[in-house]
């Protein structure tokens, strides 16, 4: 009789840890959407536009923005933006190049009705990993935790070099 009832509780209780697994298969997992990529370029006009960098008025102060998306989400009432963004912004003076600022870190906009209402960045230091966590999807947040933003300088450098060709050199002076 013990027997029986051991092995009915047990079939009882892997048959709900079963059903769990699958519950959380089925409807945790994060639904992207594909046919809202222009939001990674609004996301960084956003940015563009509010900036306030300490060099503003500096002569041709310009930012220049490179950029991976790693997916958007929807719900009912928001759209979501994940990418790692690298900014740098840059000047001239007596007619040499000089950087300004800079940053390359992850960021989670948030939209709605295609426009920017705000965005969050990880915090610093011991916080990082577990805001990370808490910012973004399970999926993006390992690739965000691993990511290698090294090839996005090629193209930052390059947008750079394009935009102050008409300086004898784009060698950067800081």
């Amino acid at each position: 009789m013990k027997n029986k009832l051991f092995i009915c509780l047990a079939v009882i209780i892997i048959s709900i840890i079963a059903a769990y697994l699958v519950f959380l298969l089925i409807f945790n997992k994060t639904n992207y959407i594909t046919d809202h990529d222009y939001l990674y370029d609004v996301a960084t006009k956003y940015l563009k536009d509010n900036n306030n960098s300490k060099d503003l008025d500096k002569d041709d102060f310009n930012l220049f923005f490179s950029y991976d998306g790693f997916g958007i989400t929807k719900d009912e009432k928001y759209t979501y933006a994940y990418m790692w963004i690298l900014e740098e912004s840059y000047y001239v003076d007596n007619g040499k190049l000089y950087m300004s600022e800079g940053s390359s870190i992850p960021y989670k906009f948030t939209f709605e009705n295609d426009k920017v209402i705000k965005y969050d960045i990880p915090k610093d230091g011991d916080y990082y990993a577990q805001s990370i966590k808490e910012l973004f999807p399970n999926e993006i947040s390992k690739k965000v935790l691993n990511y290698d933003a090294s090839n996005l300088n090629e193209e930052l450098k390059n947008k750079v070099n394009e935009h102050y060709s008409y300086l004898d050199s784009t060698d950067v002076n800081y």
